[in-house]
Order: C-alpha cells, then structure tokens, then sequence
C-alpha cells in the first residue's frame, strides 16, 4: 500500500514507531502536516474537488491515486485536521479506516459520555453546564462536592480541576459563564489517583498500563507527571473498552477508565489520537496490529469498491435497456400492448434496485416491485412520448 499518514507531530514516538511498521511490511509511507494542505471544493457537478500540498513556496496537488490509506494522527486544529480527513476520504476517495467523524466525537468529553451512555457503559454522573439552572441542584445531582469540573475538549489532564467547596464551584463556573465556555460538572470517584489506559484496535485490547498521580495530584496523566506501570484487566473492564471504542466508531483508540474503591469500573472518556508511551511501559508494540488493521481495512474497502463498480455498471446496462425498450414502447399506440411492453420489462429486472439521477442531477433509489415503481423512474429520467 501507499500510505498516507496524516499528522503535525511528524517526529513524534508514534509517527516513528508506526513509519517503521508499515515499512517492514513493505508499505510506501509519506508523511504529511494537515495544516500544509488546503481543499478545493469544484462547482462541477462531477466533482473534480481537489487538496493541494504548499511547501517551499511550491503548491503541488494530491492525486486520489497517489495514496492507497490515509492513517490520521490528528491532535494540535484538529478541526481543521478532520476537514482535511473528509475531505481526503469522501471527496477524493481514498480508504481511512478511522473516520473523521468518531475523532471529532471522541474530543468532545460530553459527546463521549452521551455515546457510550446510549450503549449501557457506566459513566460518571455528569452534567453539562452552560449558564443556567442553580449551581446547588446541579452539584448535588452529581453526588455534591467534591467535584470534578472539565472543558469539553483538551487532553494530558488540562482543562480539569477538582473542586472541594460550594464557593469553588460557583467562582470556576461563573468564570467559564462569562467567558461563554461550556463545561461538564462530574461526579468526583476516589480512586487513590490511578486510572487505566487501555489501547483498542480492530475490536481488540493490545495493551493495558495503570497511570499513577503524582503526590498532591489526582490526575494521573504521565505528561503531568504520573507514573506508568503495566496492568491486567478484568473481562468485564475489556467488554466495556471494546464497547466503548464501538460506541464512538474509533477501531483504534486509548480508552481510559478508572476503578471505584468498591471495584466497580467507570469509562472516563477516549482519545483518538493516543500516545506510544504504552509501548515503553508494557514491550508491547501496539504499531504492528495497527498495521495489520489498516491493511484488512483495505482489502475490505477494495472489495466493496469493486462491488459498487459492478452495481453501477449493472444499473447503466439496466438503463440502456431501459431507455431502448421505451423508444419501443413509444411508438405503440395501443395501451394495451404498451402495459404489456412495460410488464416485460418489469419481469426482467423485479426485486433489483436501482440507482440513478433524476432530470434534476439528484440521487435517486428504487427498488423495481410493481410497474408503478417502474414508471416512476421512467417519470423522473427521462419523457416518453407517442410518435
């Protein structure tokens, strides 16, 4: 494959880490910032939208056949990451097997929690916080103070504080109030500063270490100073990391949970765009499955691709029958010996569905049932007239 790995940490551990396996299994890889390139949306309706490279004062463009996969590593503007992402994928065509949809989901914490909520994961009690509502009845439907307030977005611990007084609460959220930024108030579990990251790939668990707090911390992110230690997990904690990453739609994801003093696991939140420290604590690669993954991801996308070229040579083979059969038709005055025409036809291709543009340019579906179903698209493609 000719992989495109998308990333701004270009000499990162994990752009390292993930060049080296995919060339050791003979795979091309480039690897290219995001905010180096810029989209072109064409007003043709056939397309032709396009992404250009600029470097050195040299803008070339990215052909869709230069790249068979586009792996993303997405983390500083990753909106802007993700637009490219889309843009690379849908409009231009080529496989990614992490949508840029799910990593936008997985950036929001409130998405997260609501996501996997939907799929019966347990979560910290939570609340969304914008500006109304008593701050009161909010923190005691968390479980009261402590609690554990977070902004939406943000990694490695920041933008998260544990707040221990009613009067905190209410300083920290009218400061986000007045600055119109949105917040989640969270129930605060003691876990004695140790939580777990569990690395997902391809609906597997690779890799599990426990992240320890520094002392007088209880964030245990190891950018912020905490310590890694390789761990087990239970089955029940796999179930719901694996649940967790089929939730948000991330087949390769760093999911992190944290363990009550009573045992019980709670799903924190999922990053999309995990770091390879996990390969120091525990001697086990996580880049070698992820490789693996991304090639069963495009000989998957392949063959549908193949199947869909079919279908569309199936449906414009049916067309043209179609639009020869009606020339017939159209020079029968009988309607009788027409309907039975139509009837033919409808025998012919009963239960198919069919693909097609209206007169309009709009996308069109039917499936070929009744003769009515046939005179629809017949109306809505083309006019049939006596002659």
């Amino acid at each position: 494959m000719k992989v495109l790995l998308l990333t701004e940490s270009t000499a990162s551990d994990a752009t390292t880490s993930l060049v080296k396996a995919f060339k050791s299994r003979n795979h091309e890889v480039a690897v290219i910032k995001p905010s180096d390139l810029h989209l072109f949306v064409s007003s043709n309706e056939s397309g032709l939208d396009r992404v250009y490279r600029e470097g050195k004062g040299i803008v070339n463009r990215i052909l869709a056949h230069q790249f068979d996969l586009i792996y993303p590593r997405l983390g500083a503007n990753l909106k802007y990451g993700a637009a490219i992402l889309q843009h690379l994928q849908h409009n231009l065509g080529i496989c990614s097997p992490i949508p840029a949809e799910a990593l936008l989901a997985a950036s929001d914490k409130f998405r997260t929690t609501q996501l996997c909520s939907q799929y019966g994961i347990k979560t910290p009690k939570t609340v969304l916080y914008s500006s109304g509502g008593s701050v009161e009845q909010l923190v005691n439907k968390v479980g009261g103070v402590p609690v554990v307030i977070k902004q939406l977005s943000g990694s490695q611990g920041v933008g998260v504080s544990i707040l221990d007084s009613m009067r905190a609460v209410r300083s920290t959220l009218d400061s986000f109030r007045k600055a119109g930024v949105n917040v989640l108030i969270q129930e605060y579990i003691d876990t004695g500063g140790k939580d777990y990251r569990v690395f997902v790939v391809g609906g597997k668990v690779v890799a599990t270490y426990m992240r320890v707090a520094p002392k007088g911390d209880f964030r245990a992110n190891i950018s912020g100073g905490g310590t890694g230690i390789k761990a087990t997990i239970t089955k029940q904690e796999e179930f719901m990391c694996l649940l967790a990453a089929q939730a948000v739609g991330l087949p390769v994801s760093g999911v992190d949970f944290v363990r009550a003093k009573t045992g019980e696991p709670y799903l924190v939140e999922l990053n999309g765009n995990p770091g390879f420290f996990i390969e120091k604590v525990t001697g086990i690669s996580v880049s070698r499955p992820i490789v693996a993954f991304c090639e069963g991801e495009f000989e998957k996308f392949q063959h549908d691709r193949k199947k869909t070229g079919q279908a569309r040579r199936d449906t414009r083979h049916l067309m043209d029958e179609l639009m020869l059969e009606t020339k017939k038709v159209s020079r029968i005055l009988n309607p009788v010996l027409k309907d039975q025409y139509l009837q033919n036809i409808l025998n012919q291709y009963k239960g198919q569905v069919l693909d097609y543009t209206d007169r309009e340019g709009k996308p069109q579906s039917r499936r070929l049932n009744t003769l009515r179903d046939l005179l629809t698209v017949m109306s809505q493609t083309f006019q049939v007239k006596n002659q």
